[in-house]
């Protein structure tokens, strides 16, 4: 019975000692600029020395709650490579580990004003085929669309989703009798790779509906 009770504070001193993995996967990275957490296994009595190669422009690093947890805002695209030392109570260092990280640059679409629509026509806009840095987009996302006041959607337009369509909203219509211009404002993101932009707009001034003319004779 003793030597049960023994195997058994001996597995909860182990577990104590070895905590599981603060994250899933391990290995080299490409993400977009964005804050991510690291972190390694971590024993009992040890500290953890982190180092990032490029500049302190390039990202900021926030320690965890322990010293084998820290958080990366990356800030500019580029090739890193991070590193971890461990270092036990005793003073003696691990060998270093390494990983490659990717640093990809989130997209940036600016705003749109599309030309004027007529009233109860397809408003003929197109998606923008690459961001402000002329990188192709492989897919757009819709997430609403503001109508105005004394506007009309036709019941065949879009309704929010992803698309790989540029032409995606061209087909749309809408009957404005408001009595002047309004602006029908479409709100999206884009992606590129993996990395999606800041939501953009794109705004399609409508005509309003031209009166009927009336014919007139003697």
């Amino acid at each position: 019975m003793k030597k049960s009770v023994l195997l058994v504070s001996l597995l909860a001193v182990s577990a104590a000692m070895f905590a599981a993995a603060p994250y899933p996967e391990t290995g080299d990275q490409s993400v977009c600029a964005s804050t991510q957490p690291y972190g390694v296994e971590e024993n009992a009595g040890s500290t953890y020395l982190w180092s990032i190669t490029g500049s302190a422009s390039d990202r900021t690093i926030t320690p965890g709650a322990t010293s084998g947890l820290i958080s990366v805002e990356w800030i500019n695209k580029g090739s890193y490579t991070m590193s971890v030392q461990e270092k036990t109570a005793d003073g003696c260092l691990s060998e270093l580990s390494t990983i490659a990280i990717t640093v990809v640059a989130k997209p940036v679409v600016e705003n749109i004003t599309d030309s004027k629509a007529c009233s109860g026509e397809a408003i003929g806009s197109e998606l923008p085929l690459a961001d402000k840095s002329g990188t192709a987009i492989t897919s757009w996302t819709l997430i609403s669309v503001d109508i105005p006041t004394g506007v009309t959607a036709d019941a065949g337009n879009v309704v929010p989703g992803t698309t790989t369509d540029k032409t995606y909203i061209s087909a749309d219509k809408y009957i404005n009798n408001s009595g002047a211009v309004a602006n029908v404002v479409y709100h999206l993101t884009a992606t590129v790779g993996s990395c999606v932009s800041d939501e953009f707009t794109i705004t399609v001034p409508v005509n309003p509906v031209v009166p009927k003319p009336t014919i007139y004779h003697k």
